[in-house]
Parts: structure tokens; C-alpha cells; sequence
């Protein structure tokens, strides 16, 4: 079935992180604006010390965990990749 609001979704998506946007985030060819999260409250509310960039699932296809990338200058290993569903991606980054 066709999302009617996929359009509207990635309207919005893209309109959010232009505006809180914080860093860049380069891997190959790709780079991709986004948010980076040093210290992230889960769903229960409990803080953990992980570093966090947030994107456009459209803008890092098939990244994997294990993929290297940079981030303002610092080299990190994807941990885990955590799509929301929404046409957004949190990758859960370790520094390398």
C-alpha cells in the first residue's frame, strides 16, 4: 500500500534536520548533515553516555554496522544501525 504522507514526511524530515543540524557526517562517497547526539534519553528516560548521529535514511544508503565514517574531523565505527521508520536513521557510533 502507498504511505499518502511519504511526501509530506520527507518534507518535513529534511525541513527539521536543516534546521538542527550540528555536524557532518562523511562515509566513501556519501555525507550527509545530521545530529550529533553525545548523550542520548531512551524511550524510559534513562540517559546513556553513547554518541548518536542522527540523518535522512536517504542520504547513507545501506549503511551497515561496521562501516567507518567521520564526523567533524573524529573517526568512529557504526555500532548499530537504528532505523526509525520515518525516513530518518540514528547510528550508534563508537570512536574508532
Amino acid at each position: 500500500m502507498v504511505n499518502p504522507f511519504a511526501a509530506i514526511e520527507t518534507s518535513v524530515n529534511t525541513a527539521a534536520l536543516a534546521a538542527l543540524a550540528n555536524a557532518t557526517l562523511t562515509w566513501g562517497a556519501y555525507s550527509a548533515n545530521g545530529v550529533l547526539d553525545r548523550d542520548y534519553a531512551d524511550r524510559l528516560g534513562l540517559v546513556t553516555r553513547e554518541t548518536r548521529f542522527t540523518a535522512l535514511a536517504s542520504a547513507l544508503p545501506a549503511i551497515a554496522q561496521g562501516a567507518s565514517v567521520t564526523v567533524g574531523g573524529t573517526a568512529y565505527t557504526v555500532r548499530n544501525v537504528e532505523p526509525d521508520n520515518t525516513g530518518l536513521v540514528a547510528l550508534v557510533l563508537e570512536a574508532a
